[in-house]
């Protein structure tokens, strides 16, 4: 799917592609079993630009491949092994 549709927007409805719908009613089935509170996602490492790309949401949201650039460091540390991250919170500036 990420390889046939490269650029941000490709996909913009959820049924627009049948591999983003599949994908996007089980991430919503595991939302829903595990009572979460916040849509899961999935990303994908864009080493050229050091960021993380959007892939496919649980919710009915489209961010298909923006950018996730100021993500938690521990996200890049884990991401060929595998694990648990910690629940992502905001850095806020302290005054």
């Amino acid at each position: 799917m990420m390889s046939d549709n490269p650029n941000k927007d490709d996909i913009t409805a959820l049924d627009q592609n049948m591999v983003y719908y599949h994908i996007n009613k089980k991430l919503s089935q595991a939302v829903s079993d595990n009572q979460l509170n916040s849509p899961m996602y999935t990303l994908v490492y864009v080493p050229e630009k050091d960021v993380f790309n959007y892939g496919v949401r649980s919710d009915s949201q489209i961010y298909y491949r923006h950018e996730y650039q100021k993500y938690p460091p521990v996200l890049k540390e884990k991401m060929n092994e595998g694990g648990i991250i910690p629940m992502y919170t905001p850095t806020r500036a302290k005054f």
